[in-house]
């Protein structure tokens, strides 16, 4: 706890993040009910211990994707005190620490976390200058752990990954909706139709024709 400036505020801002540890639900699930196709693909790669990327341009779904993960865990009968979240991009916290990941990790594992199956899940990861070298330790110290990220699809940190984390990360890539799945979070239904044809390219065209 050394390198934590302020044990209480520090606590207190992971707890407002994993309001689940005492609800034991993610309030997330109401406002976004629809799950996205990828999730069941994503869920699968839990069962290995492998790193989960899950790469994106920004907006397409990624935080939502891993806020489903979680509340799929919990469901499963993972104890909600056994999965750290924290978004990266929040820089509040890195006032009371040297280093968000490591110190994140220490303190939630050693005054938070119970026994039995644990899980790390980092958003938007990118944000945390050389995050790759504090994930890699992270990994190779706690293979028992499952730990999954989100951050951007740059070529960057494509670049990143590849040369820190090889041999230790399965890459799941997001794209935005498509037109397809656009309608079904809308509740929307078009009958008789290949949707192939309609995707993002001309979704201006789409909706002028049967929403307006």
């Amino acid at each position: 706890d050394d390198m934590i400036k302020d044990n209480s505020i520090f606590r207190g801002e992971l707890e407002k993040a994993n309001s689940f540890w005492f609800t034991e639900r993610v309030e997330e699930e109401k406002k976004y009910p629809i799950k996205r196709e990828e999730l069941e693909g994503i869920k699968e790669y839990l069962k290995l211990k492998k790193i989960s990327v899950i790469s994106g341009p920004r907006r397409c779904g990624k935080s939502v994707i891993i806020k489903h993960l979680i509340s799929e865990l919990i469901k499963k009968g993972v104890k909600p005190r056994n999965i750290l979240y924290y978004s990266l991009e929040d820089p509040y916290l890195k006032i009371y620490c040297d280093n968000l990941i490591y110190d994140s990790f220490d303190y939630w594992s050693k005054n938070i976390s119970e026994e039995g199956e644990k899980y790390i899940f980092y958003d938007e990861i990118h944000f945390i200058d050389k995050w790759y070298e504090w994930l890699k330790v992270l990994y190779d110290r706690n293979k028992e752990i499952k730990i999954v990220i989100s951050g951007s699809s740059s070529l960057n940190m494509q670049q990143e990954v590849n040369k820190y984390l090889r041999g230790r990360y399965i890459l799941h890539h997001i794209w935005p909706l498509s037109f397809k799945q656009f309608l079904k979070f809308k509740g929307k239904e078009i009958k008789n139709v290949d949707l192939n044809q309609f995707e993002l390219n001309n979704f201006s065209w789409c909706w002028n024709r049967w929403f307006k």
